[in-house]
């Protein structure tokens, strides 16, 4: 059984990792051959960093838990995370020349007023994390600093599907799954119980992104590059 749940890890972790790789080119307007498509996905860069900062807490508490194969997948992920907010901010970066207004130029990097607000709930909760001397409540504070950067790519996938990319969705979602058969202590135990039901919230969290991105796909305009 350790054999399939190490085979099942590296599998979750590879697919996630994959995901996020995938993620990158339509940042950049170019397709997964890195040719030019005229369009781009638009990450929310302050759900990313709050996911990158989740993803680094994941490390080090699966690894203090002893995780075994379910670790591949957090770092994984961490990897794809910060990937994931550099390219965004650079790639938006690139339109700023024309902005004076400081306060403009941070809102078209993707830190308006709501993503500096979550991203302020997510220094809390995580300070609350380092402090916290109880297992469980440093998980509900990390799955509480997830969901302050995640409600922003909820809320951007349901307004404009077109600019996420559908396949690195689906690629994450296989990996979150690989990372639920990884899994071979389903107990209420606190390392167990700290495990799978980070893993099982990630799956539903992204598995509810994915369904809006397809839903509201078809019908959403392309997103031009600008001149």
């Amino acid at each position: 059984m350790a054999d399939y749940a190490t085979l099942f890890g590296l599998l979750g972790g590879g697919f996630s990792l994959l995901g996020g790789l995938t993620y990158l080119p339509p940042i950049f307007g170019r397709d997964l051959l890195l040719r030019p498509t005229g369009r781009r996905s638009q990450p929310v860069p302050a759900t990313w960093l709050a996911w990158a900062v989740v993803g680094a807490m994941t490390v080090v508490t699966y690894d203090a838990a002893g995780a075994g194969a379910t670790l591949w997948i957090a770092i994984a992920l961490l990897i794809e995370y910060v990937a994931v907010t550099l390219a965004s901010v650079y790639a938006r970066a690139a339109d700023l020349h024309h902005l004076a207004n400081p306060r403009d130029a941070l809102r078209k990097l993707g830190f308006g007023l709501p993503d500096l607000a979550s991203l302020a709930g997510v220094a809390l909760s995580a300070l609350f994390w380092v402090v916290s001397g109880s297992a469980f409540i440093a998980l509900m504070l990390m799955i509480l600093t997830d969901f302050c950067g995640a409600w922003l790519t909820i809320k951007h996938a349901y307004e404009a599907p077109r600019e996420e990319p559908v396949v690195a969705w689906v690629l994450t979602v296989v990996g979150d799954i690989f990372g639920l058969f990884a899994i071979t202590d389903w107990s209420f135990t606190e390392d167990a119980f700290g495990v799978w039901s980070l893993i099982l919230y990630w799956t539903v969290a992204n598995s509810f992104i994915l369904l809006l991105v397809l839903r509201g796909r078809v019908r959403s305009p392309l997103v031009p590059l600008p001149p």
